[in-house]
Order: C-alpha cells, then sequence, then structure tokens
C-alpha cells in the first residue's frame, strides 16, 4: 500500500479528484487548506493577498495501482497547464 499526496490549487482539485476516481480508487481525502509560498503576494482590489487557497488530496492505493494514479495527476494538471498557457 502507498499513500499519494497531491498539493493543487483549489480550483483544480474536482479535475484531480474525478481523474484519480477513472483510475479505479475507491475513496479520495480533500483537505482544504490555505498555503504560502516564498514568491511575491499579489495584490487584488487594493488589498495584498497572504495566502493560496489549496486543496490536499490524499489517497491510499495497492502497490501496483501507483503509476496509474501518479500519471493520472500529472496528465491532467499538465492539460490544466498548458490550457491556462494559451489562455495567456
Amino acid at each position: 500500500m502507498k499513500r499519494i499526496e497531491a498539493i493543487v490549487q483549489s480550483e483544480v482539485s474536482k479535475k484531480v479528484v474525478d481523474a484519480i476516481s477513472k483510475t479505479g480508487v475507491g475513496g479520495v481525502t480533500l483537505i482544504q487548506s490555505l498555503g504560502q509560498g516564498s514568491g511575491e503576494r499579489p495584490v487584488i482590489g487594493g488589498h495584498q493577498i497572504e495566502f493560496n487557497s489549496i486543496d490536499v488530496i490524499v489517497t491510499v492505493v495497492q502497490d501496483g495501482m501507483v503509476q496509474s494514479v501518479v500519471s493520472a495527476i500529472t496528465d491532467v494538471l499538465k492539460l490544466i497547464a498548458q490550457h491556462l498557457l494559451m489562455v495567456w
């Protein structure tokens, strides 16, 4: 058994959970959280944003499923990143 954790922005967590579920995983735990990296904080509406809204997605899978679950997570995040690059 292996524990897999994915830390993602809250806006994309549903897509990541859906991708994990499609691999046949029976369940996930989603922890809503706030995070702060070392980068510059954005200013929105005249207020500096201190924290980003992030989700921690946790699942435990059989050893034989690890690669397919990790691939599903990275594939969906790559698609999201490509879409964001196309928008900018």
